[in-house]
């Protein structure tokens, strides 16, 4: 019959990058109308770095990061999804973790891991710091993620959206320097160069905006 149809078989197979680190792929072969075969390649997850942070992810406790991964991503130059699967665990219970890259543009220190979080759930917050000296508090940058099936012919791999969990928005004609309230206006230099971004809204534009101070009042001036 030209409408015959069968279930569709999952395989999965185990593919490496060139640093020898592996990424699960599942691989869907389906037969359709007229006895068509469609044959589907896809990583579980699709990884999209929409913040202005470098990051780097890797399944929860591995030696290794995740495949894919690269010099474009320590610095924040890969504008692609990342494709990643889980390799060592157990899916239900898989977690993962994320830590800033070491990039030019982020102040110079030693990022660390982020806590553990699951890819299952609906999203959170994730936060990230670097350890610039052992005598100075920790520079914190806080991510909302989202996490979302896609649709079509994307059904069947979850998006994890990673933004910053705070931005600033400048609807006048001029723009705006802005201060937590704990600065002083004469530090503007030394400040952005901790935080490792300018602390200016141009006019009718959104900035990224993180704490510099986490441990300090939450509150702006400009």
């Amino acid at each position: 019959s030209p409408f015959y149809s069968e279930m569709p078989t999952v395989q999965h197979e185990f593919i490496k990058d060139e640093n020898d680190r592996q990424l699960g792929l599942n691989i869907c072969v389906s037969v359709e109308k007229c006895l068509s075969r469609r044959v589907s390649i896809i990583a579980p997850y699709w990884l999209i770095n929409k913040s202005n942070l470098p990051l780097i992810f890797r399944e929860d406790n591995s030696e290794f990061e995740a495949a894919g991964q690269f010099q474009d991503h320590e610095t924040a130059r890969s504008l692609t999804p990342l494709p990643f699967s889980f390799v060592q665990s157990d899916t239900v219970d898989a977690q993962c973790q994320v830590r800033l890259g070491k990039s030019p543009l982020l102040p110079t220190g030693r990022p660390s891991w982020s806590e553990n979080f699951r890819l299952l759930s609906q999203g959170g917050v994730v936060l990230l710091y670097i350890q610039v000296s052992s005598n100075t508090v920790p520079i914190e940058y806080q991510l909302a993620v989202e996490i979302t099936k896609g649709s079509g012919r994307y059904k069947d791999i979850s998006m994890v959206t990673f933004v910053n969990r705070f931005q600033l928005e400048n609807l006048t004609s001029l723009p705006i320097r802005y201060l937590q309230n704990c600065q002083f206006e004469n530090d503007f230099d030394l400040i952005e160069f901790a935080v490792g971004t300018k602390q200016m809204i141009l006019p009718n534009s959104i900035t990224p905006f993180n704490w510099p101070r986490t441990d300090r009042e939450l509150f702006l001036r400009a």
